[in-house]
């Protein structure tokens, strides 16, 4: 009788394993809110509900204290991230390319990594405030410019990142010479250092490359460092407390753009 029970439990768990397996398969061809409601897929529902069920289980065990938990799991919920895990797990289970550990290692660092993320975007604005009012607080009286101060304004006005008129900057004065040598090293610094391994980039056991392309884009598409270099001469000119308040806006903004672009990005892994 104990040996029936066994082979009989045995049956059905490799049934359900297989279904399981289906399930990933189908996943992988096609995401979940595409596919049609016939019996199969409801069948697939149970197997996506139930891994989905662990892995926020999951999240939220690892912000049980988190006073921002609430805020966290919503920026993950906008961006589907149990979406990507899933297809993730899919595809470990479809067609392995790591060891079970390595996968397990892969999904533990690529979820402290977007809670983090997620925490930064959540906190931005109390850190960045305090950040944008210590530079307000300590800036430097308005003063002559030296030239090289006058070359970066002037690299800044004619890139479009600083507006002249907005901050009543007389365009005349920029018109100096000997600035072509300071603004090539300038430029040089907005530079993006290129990942020299771009396959080891991954989530949850994923290729992340096409997401680090994404990334690398938006900043160079928005110029953010151009922006954050320009708001260190910014801060420094005579401000109405409109232009401050925008400032700020804009500082805050600037400085959350690596965990906003890999929200955004998440979507070509």
């Amino acid at each position: 009788m104990n040996v029936l029970l066994l082979f009989f439990a045995l049956i059905i768990f490799k049934c359900s394993a297989d279904d399981e397996l289906e399930c990933f398969k189908i996943l992988l061809e096609q995401p979940l809110n595409q596919q049609s409601n016939d019996a199969h897929s409801g069948k697939c529902l149970k197997v996506i509900r139930k891994h989905s069920k662990e892995f926020k289980s999951n999240v939220a065990t690892r912000l049980s204290l988190d006073s921002s938990k609430t805020c966290v799991l919503n920026v993950l919920e906008e961006h589907d991230i149990v979406q990507i895990y899933l297809k993730g797990l899919a595809q470990h289970r479809c067609h392995p390319t790591l060891e079970q550990s390595s996968y397990e290692e892969d999904v533990d660092e690529s979820i402290d990594a977007l809670l983090k993320a997620a925490k930064g975007v959540c906190t931005a604005n109390d850190t960045h405030t305090q950040a944008f009012n210590h530079y307000l607080s300590h800036r430097e009286k308005p003063s002559e410019a030296d030239h090289d101060e006058l070359c970066a304004i002037k690299f800044f006005v004619d890139d479009k990142i600083i507006d002249a008129a907005a901050y009543n900057i007389d365009e005349s004065t920029l018109n100096i010479e000997g600035c072509q040598s300071f603004i090539e090293d300038l430029k040089k610094s907005f530079k993006l250092e290129g990942d020299d391994h771009p396959e080891s980039n991954t989530f949850f056991g994923l290729s992340a490359v096409n997401a680090q392309k994404c990334v690398t884009s938006k900043f160079k598409e928005e110029k953010v460092f151009e922006k954050l270099f320009a708001f260190s001469y910014i801060i420094n000119f005579e401000l109405t407390q409109s232009q401050i308040e925008n400032l700020r806006y804009d500082y805050i903004k600037w400085m959350t753009s690596s965990v906003r672009f890999l929200f955004e990005c998440m979507k070509e892994i």
